[in-house]
C-alpha cells in the first residue's frame, strides 16, 4: 500500500477516535439530564396526584350539594348579567310574574337610557376640553363623577327596588322605588335644562349649556345639543314610567297594602320599644 494512502487512513482513524472521545462526555451529560428529569417527575407525581384527588373530592362535594338542594326544591341560579362579565343574576322573564313584567321592562329601559345619557354627557365634557372655555377641567371631573356614581347607584337605588318589588309583590318595595325614581326624574329634568353655574358650567349637556357651547364652536354646540335631546327623552320616559308604575301599583291595591304594612311596622316598632324598656 502506498505511503500516502496509509497516512490518510491513519488520519481518518485518529479523527474518528477523537470524535468518539468527544461524544462520550456529551452522551453522559445527556443521560444525566434525562435521569434528573425522570427523578423530578417522580418527585412531582405524588404532589400532582394529591392535587387531583383534592379537586375530585371538591367536585364530588359540589355535586352532592347540588343534588340535595334540587331535592329540597331550591333553585340554583348562575350569574348571567352583564353578559361580558357576569356579577349577578338578572332575568325578567324568569323571576318576574307576568303581570309585572311590563313595568319592570320599562324601568330597565329607563336605566339603560340613563347610562347612555351619562356616557354622552361625559363625552361632551371631553369635547369641551379641546376648547378655550373656562371651568372645563372641573366640569370634566364632575361629568366623570356623575357617570361613575350614577350608573351603579341608579341600579341599586331604584331599578332593583322595582325589580324586587315586582318579584316579591312588596308594597314597601314599590314605595321606595317611587322615592328614588322621583329623585332620578328630577335629576334628568335638571340635566335637560342645565343652567350653568361655577364649576358646573359644562358638566351637564342641557339646552342652556348647548347654547353657550355654540359660541365655542359648531362641533361642541352640536354635541351638547344631542346630549340635551338625550336628557329630554330620558326625562319624558321617566315621567311615563313613574306614572305607569303608579297606575299598576294602585290597580293591584298597592296603596292599601302599603298603608297596612306601615301600620304593622309602626305596631312592631312600638312593641320592640316596650320590650326594650322592660329589659
Amino acid at each position: 500500500m502506498p505511503a500516502p494512502l496509509c497516512l490518510l487512513q491513519g488520519l481518518r482513524a485518529a479523527c474518528a477516535a477523537g470524535r468518539l472521545a468527544l461524544s462520550r462526555p456529551r452522551l453522559s451529560q445527556t443521560l444525566q439530564l434525562q435521569a434528573n428529569a425522570a427523578k423530578r417527575q417522580q418527585q412531582a407525581d405524588p404532589a400532582l396526584k394529591r392535587k387531583e384527588a383534592e379537586l375530585a373530592a371538591k367536585e364530588k362535594q359540589l355535586k352532592e350539594l347540588e343534588a340535595k338542594l334540587t331535592a329540597a326544591g331550591a333553585t340554583i341560579v348562575k350569574k348571567n348579567w352583564p353578559i361580558c362579565y357576569p356579577i349577578l343574576y338578572h332575568d325578567i322573564a324568569e323571576e318576574i310574574p307576568a303581570k309585572g313584567r311590563r313595568v319592570v321592562r320599562e324601568g330597565y329601559m329607563a336605566w339603560y337610557g340613563l347610562c347612555i345619557c351619562l356616557l354622552w354627557n361625559w363625552f361632551c365634557t371631553c369635547v369641551m376640553l379641546g376648547t378655550n372655555a373656562n371651568q372645563k377641567v372641573p366640569s370634566w371631573f364632575l361629568g366623570l363623577l356623575y357617570m361613575l356614581l350614577g350608573i351603579p347607584l341608579s341600579w341599586w337605588l331604584w331599578y332593583k327596588r322595582l325589580y324586587g318589588a315586582a318579584k316579591a309583590d312588596s308594597a314597601f318595595g314599590f314605595v321606595w322605588f317611587f322615592v328614588w325614581f322621583a329623585v332620578h326624574t328630577a335629576f334628568c329634568i335638571w340635566a335637560a335644562i342645565a343652567v350653568p353655574f361655577s364649576a358646573n358650567q359644562w358638566s351637564f349637556a342641557g339646552f342652556v349649556t348647548a347654547m353657550n357651547a355654540l359660541d365655542k364652536g359648531n362641533f361642541p354646540g352640536i354635541v351638547y345639543l344631542v346630549g340635551a335631546g338625550c336628557w329630554s327623552c330620558e326625562a319624558a320616559w321617566s315621567c311615563w314610567v313613574i306614572m305607569d308604575v303608579f297606575l299598576f301599583f294602585r290597580g293591584k291595591g298597592g296603596v292599601k297594602e302599603a298603608k297596612e304594612e306601615a301600620k304593622k311596622e309602626a305596631a312592631m316598632s312600638v312593641l320592640r320599644g316596650q320590650m326594650a324598656s322592660q329589659v
